[in-house]
């Protein structure tokens, strides 16, 4: 067989049969878990420092082949729950790579802002970069509306006239609405807190609405990405544990749908203290995130 080359037939049948007897156990791999780190971490090492260079830098799918091929594959998908949870978990308490870096020290940071301008000049009318929207934005903020603090990568932010501030959902838009319907005066996402966790780093939140008048925050929570022990929504529940200083109310899916999800709004917002935050949520526990 020396110096011929294998059919992808004979490779792949190769291959499965490998990976047949590693699962049974008939072949046991060589390298230890230890091991297997250890070269992991040098060949991250060696990455950061450019002695390896990954063998797709600097192509395009326009380029080549193989990544016009990927880029087809995973164009419209999306990762599974099970994976976004655990790529969210993954990255609490961590910095991002190009923390302190700008274009003028770093190439990889120079390369990101030029791919950025590449797609806003191809694009044009991105919602909140694009030149034109840019302008607006910019009028609406001398104009004294706020835009929510971080970033916008995962939400579509509406700016809404009445509100006088941009909602990151139709759901903070509507209990917006509700609190000015009932006199009520509030913050949107005024102030951003740190919460520690188990494993001494922390991470960061920033509740929805704050009510001045009774030191309370209220959160809309729909899908829980970061859950604690309980199932409960992580970052709330910490909130909970660690800030003392302020109340929280947070009103889950099942609640909000139940008082909020409808052509007429009956109750008020003192009812809704009164029933979901002063009796210690004592009839529907199953309706809120605690």
């Amino acid at each position: 067989m020396k110096g011929k080359t294998q059919s992808k037939e004979s490779n792949a049948k190769r291959s499965a049969t490998l990976k047949a007897k590693f699962a049974s156990g008939e072949l046991k791999r060589v390298i230890s878990e230890e091991q297997r780190k250890d070269i992991s971490d040098t060949l991250i090492a060696k990455n950061a420092s450019g002695e390896i260079i990954p063998w797709a830098k600097g192509l395009t799918k326009e380029t080549d082949s193989r990544i016009a091929k990927l880029a087809k594959n995973n164009t419209g998908k999306r990762a599974s729950k099970e994976t976004r949870e655990k790529q969210s978990k993954a990255k609490l308490g961590k910095s991002t790579w190009l923390k302190g870096l700008t274009a003028e020290t770093d190439v990889r940071v120079a390369n990101k802002i030029k791919q950025g301008e590449a797609t806003m000049a191809k694009n044009g009318t991105h919602k909140l970069i694009g030149q034109k929207n840019s302008t607006i934005i910019k009028n609406k903020l001398l104009a004294g509306a706020e835009l929510p603090i971080g970033g916008t990568k995962n939400y579509s932010l509406v700016y809404d006239e009445r509100l006088k501030h941009y909602c990151r959902s139709s759901w903070e838009q509507t209990f917006g609405h509700f609190l000015l319907d009932n006199d009520v005066a509030y913050e949107y996402e005024p102030k951003t807190f740190k919460l520690l966790l188990e494993d001494s780093s922390w991470v960061t939140y920033r509740p929805d609405f704050f009510i001045p008048s009774l030191n309370l925050f209220i959160e809309l929570k729909g899908y829980v990405f970061l859950k604690d022990e309980n199932g409960n929504d992580l970052k709330s529940s910490l909130f909970k544990e660690q800030i003392k200083e302020y109340d929280m109310l947070v009103i889950g899916e099942k609640l909000f749908n139940k008082l909020f999800n409808k052509k007429k709004i009956t109750i008020t917002f003192i009812e809704l203290l009164e029933k979901y935050f002063y009796e210690e949520f004592s009839d529907t526990k199953e309706d809120i995130i605690l």
